[in-house]
């Protein structure tokens, strides 16, 4: 956009609310892509394996529970955030929940680390 062009009323909002969207967006393609891989490791791994192992079954459920916490928390904070712009303010997102998140997500990605390794 050219700085000199002039911002036209209600322009900032909109643009916040998009990127709200777009965020929200990432969110779900976040969680889609947690759901393929636990399709891949739950199903597919032990095929191609020629054995079945219940630690893929784990993992793969593991990987689907980080799935559905991507999709419920960009839910939520979708939701928060336009609740947010409407009243005209703010709302940080909650410095516990993404560590919860991060935790699990690193728990998982050390646990797949070990399956690959020595299963």
């Amino acid at each position: 956009m050219d700085p000199t062009e002039p911002v036209l009323p209600g322009e900032g909002e909109r643009r916040t609310r998009m990127a709200n969207e777009r965020t929200y967006l990432a969110w779900t393609r976040t969680s889609l892509g947690a759901f393929a891989v636990a399709i891949g490791l739950a199903k597919v791994a032990p095929a191609l394996a020629k054995k079945g192992h219940w630690l893929y079954t784990a993992m793969g459920a593991g990987y689907a529970v980080l799935g559905m916490t991507f999709a419920i928390y960009g839910w939520h904070r979708h939701r928060s955030v336009e609740a947010a712009i409407r009243r005209g303010g703010y709302v940080p997102a909650s410095g516990r929940l993404l560590i919860a998140i991060s935790a699990g997500a690193a728990i998982v990605g050390v646990l797949t680390f070990l399956l690959i390794a020595f299963v």
